[in-house]
């Protein structure tokens, strides 16, 4: 299965480049940076930015950030979840359908 965090944090590992310096070229903040690279898609604001942010991150890293935001199935899961956890229970925005992997993301974390 693909990684997009590992294929992220490998190629800025790789290029010796630092949160700061990505930062500053990308325009887009280091903990959702660091959120990218973690896979923690529940930190980012909605399945646009993830979209977007994967794409313009992964294009600084010399990726093909095209391919990358599209690939990534497991991510759009992930947004669309968009768990909010209260007390072990997730919950769904009003009106929006879970396949199982979404339901198995949320329960995960």
């Amino acid at each position: 299965m693909f990684e997009i965090g590992n294929s992220l944090r490998e190629a800025r590992v790789r290029q010796q480049l630092d949160f700061p310096e990505l930062e500053h070229s990308t325009k887009i903040r280091a903990k959702y940076l660091r959120a990218l690279e973690d896979e923690r898609f529940e930190l980012l604001p909605s399945h646009t930015y993830i979209k977007g942010f994967l794409r313009s991150y992964a294009d600084s890293l010399g990726l093909d950030g095209s391919s990358t935001s599209t690939s990534t199935t497991r991510v759009s899961s992930a947004a669309r979840t968009r768990c909010k956890s209260t007390h072990g229970v997730c919950r769904q925005p009003a009106g929006e359908r879970t396949s199982a992997a979404s339901r198995a993301w949320c329960s995960s974390r």
